[in-house]
């Protein structure tokens, strides 16, 4: 849970609401479920799933 709380922390904008918080914290659990166990594969996941 904590290296989730560190990617999470790290991904926020400082201006993230708590709709925004709760997304991007679905989107890193199910990231975590579907085998992206580190901080860097997570990283690397949630960077791709932002870009168009």
């Amino acid at each position: 849970m904590a290296m989730l709380e560190r990617v999470l922390q790290k991904l926020l904008p400082a201006s993230a609401d708590a709709a925004e918080r709760e997304w991007l914290g679905s989107l890193l659990i199910a990231a975590f479920q579907n085998g992206a166990t580190d901080e860097a594969a997570l990283v690397a996941t949630m960077d791709r799933k932002a870009k168009p």
